[in-house]
C-alpha cells in the first residue's frame, strides 16, 4: 500500500518507471539464452539441493552465490522458466530507476531526479541487462542503493543510515566480485566527510566504523568468490587500447556514436559549470553541487582507474558489462546538464529531442528487439532432439552447459571435448569412433586438424548440418557397425571424469542394456587403466567381466598407453546381457586403488 500511495503521489515517476518496465519486459524471451544464460539456467536448477548448488556455483562461477540462491527461491516458487530467471534482472533495473530518481532528487532537486530516471530508462545497455538472465541488473540496482544510503547518511548521519549503508554495500559484493571497487569508491567519499569534520570527528567515526561492520558481515559469503577469482592468473579478455576503450564507452551509452559524442561534450559543460558554482561564494545549490561533483566523478573514474590498472598489470578485466555499475552516473550528468538551461521551453524541447533520438535508435536504427544477438543453442538443441532418435551421444566443448539441454529428460547426455581431442581420443583408442553429434558457437567455429578431417572421411559420413546465429551442430555417422560399440554412459550405475572415462572408486557392479547379436565369435576389447601408477600390494584394479553365464577376468595395467585388453566369446545369437563388476578395492597409506574403462568395444570375427 506504501508503494502504492507513493506511486500514486508521484504520478511523472510513475510514468517513466511504467515505461521503463515495459522496455524491459517487452520481448524478454526474444533472444535465446547463451553460454552465460546457460550457466545460470544449470546452476539454479530444481534438480539441485541447495548444498549441491552451492559447490557447483563455487567450482562453475566467478559470481557470488546470492543472484543463483535468489534464482533458485524464485523459480521454485513460480517455476522453472527462461522467462521467469530474467525477470528478476527485470525487477532490479525497474527498481534501478526508482531509486535513481530517490538518489538524484535526494542530493539535488526532483527535476535532476526524474531527468535522472528517464536517461537510465532509455539506456540500451542497461535495457539489454535488464534482461539477461545474470547479476549485471542486480550490481546496478546495488550501486544506486549503496550511493542512495550515502547521501542519506551524509545529510543524516545516524546508526540507522549507517546500518543501511553498510548492508547496501556488502550487497554489492554478493552481486558481483567488480563491485568491490564501488564499495571502495564510496569509503573514499566517507574518508573526505569525516576528514572536512571539524566538530563530531569521534561520533561520525563510530557511525562510519558501524556501516563498516555491517558490510563485513554481509559481505562474508561473497569472500570466498572474490578469493577465487583474485587467484586468476589467465583470462580470454586482450589488453585494452584506446580504439577498445572508446568501443565499450560507446557501448555503455547505447552502441550510438552521435550520442557518445554528445555525451562527451555534455560531460565537459558538467564539469565546467559545476567548478563554476562550486566557486562561487554564495549559491544556493553550492554544497550540493560540490557533493554532487566529487561523488559522481569517483564514481565514474575511480572504477575506471581501477579497472585499467589491473588490466594493464595483470590480467585483462575490460569488458563492457564490468563497467555497467557507472552508467547511473552518466544518466546524472545528463540530468545535470540539461537542468542547467535556465528556459523551462528550450529545456523541454532539448530533454524530448534526445528522449526522441533514443527511442528512434532502439526500434528503428537498431532494432532492438526484433534483431537476434545471442547464440541459438536452443535452436541447434531442438533440431538434434527431432533428428537424433538413435540417442547417439553429443559432444561439446561447452558439455557441462549444454546438458541444460541434453539430459535424463530426453535420454540424451553430452560430453564436455573440443572437437579435435575428441577425434584425437578416437585415433588414440581412447573413444569408439561410434556415431555422434558435435555442438558448439559463442564465436567458435567449426574446424578441424588435416590429420582428423581424413580419420573423419574414412570413418564417418557427415548427415545433418545446422548453422543458426553463432550457434552449430554436425551429426557424424559412423560407417562402422554400431552394435560394435559399447556406449560408457549406458552403464548403470556409473561415475565418469571430466574426459567421460568411466572410472570405479569402490567394489561396485554395473550393468549394461541388454544388447542383439547374431550367432558367432566375438571379440570385446577393453581399454582402460588402473591406478595410481603403481601396483598396491603388488596388485592393479581387477575387474570381472560377465557376458551372460560367461564369466571373465582381467588386471587393468596400470600404463594408460597400453593396448586395449581383449576377451574372445562365443555367442548363440539373440540376447546378450553385459556385466563389470570391480572386486578389489583398496585404500592403504594414502593410497586408493581405483580403475578407469576409457572405452569397450565389441566386434564379431570374421
Amino acid at each position: 500500500m506504501k508503494l502504492l500511495n507513493w506511486f500514486k503521489n508521484n504520478k511523472s515517476i510513475t510514468v517513466i518507471v511504467i515505461i521503463a518496465a515495459f522496455l524491459r519486459l517487452y520481448h524478454l524471451n526474444f533472444q535465446s539464452i547463451w553460454i552465460d544464460e546457460l550457466l545460470t539456467m544449470n546452476e539454479s536448477s530444481p534438480k539441485y539441493s541447495f548444498k549441491e548448488a552451492n559447490d557447483i556455483i563455487l567450482f562453475q562461477e566467478g559470481t557470488p552465490r546470492f543472484y543463483f540462491f535468489l534464482i533458485k527461491i524464485f523459480n521454485y516458487i513460480f517455476g522453472y522458466t527462461v522467462y521467469n530467471t530474467r525477470l528478476i534482472s527485470v525487477i532490479f533495473g525497474i527498481a534501478s530507476i526508482i531509486f535513481i530518481y530517490k538518489l538524484a532528487r535526494k542530493l539535488f532537486n526532483k527535476n535532476i531526479g526524474l531527468y535522472s530516471a528517464i536517461f537510465l530508462t532509455f539506456n540500451l545497455f542497461h535495457i539489454e541487462y535488464s534482461q539477461e538472465a545474470r547479476t549485471y541488473s542486480m550490481l546496478v540496482f546495488f550501486v544506486i542503493l549503496s550511493y542512495y544510503y550515502l547521501i542519506s547518511f551524509i545529510k543524516v548521519t545516524s546508526y540507522k543510515n549507517a546500518i543501511f549503508l553498510g548492508i547496501s554495500l556488502g550487497l554489492i559484493t554478493n552481486a558481483q566480485p567488480l563491485g568491490i571497487i564501488n564499495v571502495a569508491s564510496i569509503y573514499l567519499i566517507l574518508l573526505y566527510i569525516f576528514i572536512l569534520e571539524k566538530e563530531k570527528k569521534f561520533e561520525l567515526f563510530k557511525k562510519i566504523l558501524l556501516s563498516g561492520v555491517v558490510f563485513l558481515i554481509v559481505f562474508i559469503p561473497a569472500i570466498s568468490t572474490i578469493l577465487k577469482v583474485s587467484e586468476f592468473t589467465t583470462f580470454w579478455i586482450t589488453k585494452p587500447s584506446l580504439e577498445y576503450l572508446f568501443q565499450i564507452f560507446n557501448q555503455l551509452l547505447g552502441s550510438s556514436l552521435i550520442f557518445t559524442l554528445l555525451f562527451i561534450f555534455i560531460y565537459f559543460v558538467f564539469v565546467f559549470y559545476s567548478l563554476k558554482i562550486i566557486r562561487k561564494k554564495k549559491t544556493e545549490n553550492k554544497n550540493n553541487y560540490k557533493l554532487g561533483f566529487i561523488i559522481i566523478n569517483l564514481w565514474i573514474w575511480f572504477e575506471i582507474a581501477v579497472i585499467l590498472i589491473k588490466s594493464y598489470f595483470g590480467i585483462s578485466i575490460v569488458l563492457h558489462r564490468y563497467f555497467i555499475a557507472i552508467i547511473p552516473a552518466f544518466a546524472i550528468i545528463v540530468a545535470l546538464t540539461i537542468n542547467l538551461i535556465k528556459n523551462k521551453l528550450l529545456k523541454e524541447i532539448i530533454a524530448l529531442s534526445l528522449i526522441t533520438f533514443l527511442l528512434f535508435d532502439i526500434f528503428i536504427i537498431k532494432d532492438f528487439y526484433s534483431v537476434t544477438r545471442k547464440s541459438q543453442f536452443d535452436k541447434v538443441a531442438e533440431f538434434i532432439v527431432e533428428k537424433n532418435t538413435s540417442k547417439h551421444k553429443v559432444v561439446s566443448s561447452w558439455g557441462w552447459i549444454m546438458s541444460y539441454y541434453f539430459n535424463e529428460d530426453n535420454e540424451m547426455y553430452v560430453e564436455e571435448k573440443e572437437l579435435n581431442k575428441y577425434i584425437d581420443g578416437m585415433k588414440d583408442g581412447q573413444t569408439n569412433p561410434s556415431s555422434f553429434w558435435y555442438v558448439d558457437g559463442n564465436s567458435k567455429t567449426f574446424s578441424l586438424t588435416p590429420e582428423n578431417q581424413d580419420y573423419v572421411n574414412n570413418n564417418f559420413t557427415v548427415q545433418n548440418k545446422l548453422n543458426v546465429f553463432d550457434a552449430w551442430c554436425i551429426e557424424f555417422k559412423s560407417k562402422h557397425n554400431e552394435d560394435a560399440f559399447i556406449e560408457l554412459k549406458k552403464f548403470q550405475p556409473s561415475m565418469f571424469d571430466g574426459s567421460g572415462a568411466m572410472i570405479f572408486v569402490e567394489n561396485k557392479t554395473s550393468r549394461y542394456p541388454e544388447i542383439n547379436l547374431e550367432k558367432g565369435n566375438y571379440v570385446l576389447s577393453i581399454k582402460g587403466f588402473s591406478l595410481p601408477a603403481k601396483p598396491i600390494q603388488g596388485e592393479n584394479a581387477h575387474l570381472k567381466i560377465i557376458i551372460n553365464d560367461i564369466i571373465k577376468s582381467l588386471f587393468l595395467s596400470n600404463n594408460v598407453n597400453d593396448l586395449a585388453k581383449e576377451i574372445e566369446f562365443f555367442h548363440d545369437g539373440g540376447k546378450l546381457n553385459l556385466k563389470l563388476i570391480y572386486d578389489n578395492d583398496l585404500v592403504i597409506d594414502n593410497l586408493d586403488r581405483n580403475a578407469v574403462i576409457n572405452s569397450i568395444s565389441l566386434t564379431k570375427k570374421k
